[in-house]
């Protein structure tokens, strides 16, 4: 079977790290063929993230396995500076580095990585097209927010498609007509408390996963961003 590497990246959180280091445990356990290297940033605010890390990089049990560390610097800036700039300075001041960090790991694979495109917390045109189309034809009624458009950057925040019908297969809103909506703004508590609804593609926001728990909505995760 082909050896599949996988890189993981986690925000510099305890709340990113721990479930990002689990998760890639259990991955090379259940899938002999897959190896993982995780890049690790040091915290330059939270005092338990670069004890963590070290514990890792000293932890033996990972001697030999098919999980690695590479572990990056504290980021140069300004702590002070509010939240959405403090994680923007950091992803930038840590941009050299993380190519270089990639670039070394794709050099010493024998494998050849996808062309692969981020964003936040949208889908692009041809997952658009392609959940419309799997909807339309489990024949089931549907409720679906109009997806955001992908942004040229991680740090930008999505926007609304502006014209959607370019975007879904062609006739689709005609076809579904009878048995769906698609709508800009969802009154998500509303929506989940009614007994007509089965089942909810989440993208696993806090609000979302709690809501759904809370009124017993069985969930399709599918994460896109940060902390999901």
């Amino acid at each position: 079977m082909k050896k599949t590497e996988l890189v993981f990246i986690p925000w510099p959180a305890m709340g990113h790290l721990v479930p990002a280091v689990e998760l890639a445990k259990r991955m090379v356990d259940l899938n002999t063929h897959f190896s993982i290297t995780l890049v690790m940033i040091k915290s330059p605010h939270d005092p338990k993230v670069n004890p963590y890390i070290e514990s890792l990089t000293a932890n033996t049990t990972f001697t030999n396995a098919r999980i690695k560390f590479i572990v990056l610097p504290i980021p140069e800036i300004d702590k002070n500076a509010p939240s959405p700039k403090l994680i923007s300075n950091v992803v930038q001041s840590l941009r050299p580095l993380l190519k270089e960090a990639l670039t070394n790991i794709v050099m010493s694979s024998s494998s050849v990585p996808d062309s692969t495109t981020l964003s936040r917390e949208s889908f692009c045109a041809d997952q658009v097209r392609e959940i419309a189309s799997a909807l339309e034809q489990s024949r089931h009624r549907f409720l679906l927010r109009q997806a955001p458009e992908p942004t040229n950057g991680m740090m930008e925040s999505p926007i609304d498609y502006e014209n959607l019908v370019e975007v879904l297969p062609e006739g689709f809103l005609d076809r579904t007509v009878e048995i769906g909506k698609i709508i800009e703004w969802a009154p998500q508590v509303a929506i989940l408390s009614h007994h007509a609804i089965g089942g909810f593609v989440s993208h696993c926001g806090w609000n979302s996963m709690l809501e759904s728990i809370w009124f017993g909505v069985p969930i399709t995760t599918w994460p896109l961003y940060a902390e999901q």
